[in-house]
């Protein structure tokens, strides 16, 4: 029928015009794309307070020790700051493959009966599947990347602990521990 006498009738009983229906479901499509799949937002932030929390309970438990973590932490944070660099590159790249796969899922959406009316729905689906891909494939190889700086880090902090060890005295060794910031699954298993 005629697209007014379509509005009245949805109005009648109550539901949005199609037009609106047809733009809410690509912007829900185009936002669930936007979102970050791997959410990694807050990582610096939970790092921090994990930090500063430790640090506090080092100090109420030997300020001593606490003092040498101090000296030893430009040792640990320089190397891993440069290597940042490579880090903040890829997560760049992965951050503009995502938004390359949302401008094309809302290009498409946007001229969805173009796509039908040329019977393009077969390349317009292997273009995303492409660029859904080569998104994966970027974030992959920012968080291999993240990886190898966490085992970095974990090598350095095991070397600061041994370190630590030869100017503590040996009764403190036990408090001596390396607090691993991240998620051990172990913890919360049933």
């Amino acid at each position: 029928g005629h697209p007014e006498h379509q509005r009245v009738g949805l109005a009648k009983i109550g539901l949005p015009p199609l037009q609106l229906v047809y733009s809410l479901e690509r912007a829900n499509v185009v936002v669930a794309v936007d979102a970050d799949p791997l959410g990694l937002e807050g990582d610096a932030v939970r790092n921090a307070l994990l930090i500063s929390g430790g640090l506090v309970m080092l100090t109420i438990t030997s300020g001593k020790l606490a003092l040498l973590v101090l000296l030893g932490v430009p040792f640990v944070v320089a190397p891993v700051w440069l290597l940042g660099k490579r880090v903040r590159r890829l997560s760049r790249d992965s951050q503009d493959r995502v938004a390359d796969t949302s401008g094309l899922a809302g290009e498409t959406l946007n001229a969805i009966q173009a796509v039908q009316a040329f019977t393009l729905e077969a390349l317009q689906s292997e273009r995303y599947g492409d660029a859904v891909s080569a998104s994966f494939d970027a974030a992959v190889r920012r968080i291999d990347e993240k990886a190898r700086r966490a085992r970095f880090v974990a090598c350095i902090s095991q070397f600061c602990r041994s370190q630590l060890m030869c100017f503590a005295p040996v009764e403190a060794w036990p408090k001596l521990h390396v607090v691993h910031c991240g998620v051990t699954p172990d913890r919360y298993r049933v």
